[in-house]
């Protein structure tokens, strides 16, 4: 099954059940774990900065959590 077969119902509506776009629904996702947790315990990878600039982005995830590592990048 592709992608839109399993995405879309046979109306033309969005499946929502299907996994890859209720996974994708981040607002409700974030709305749960607020409950438990504060915003400043989050951090938000930005995606394409992983693969364009991934030192940077793991950079900022150690800054976040205090995690100091040393590890190079050989692409």
């Amino acid at each position: 099954m592709n992608f839109e077969d399993a995405a879309f119902t046979s109306n033309n509506t969005i499946n929502e059940s299907f996994y890859g776009i209720y996974s994708a629904r981040y607002g409700d996702h974030m709305e749960k774990w607020l409950k438990y947790f504060n915003l400043s315990q989050f951090h938000f990878v930005d995606g394409e900065k992983l693969i364009t600039e991934p030192v940077l982005e793991v950079n900022n995830f150690h800054n976040c959590f205090s995690i100091y590592a040393n590890f190079s990048f050989v692409p």
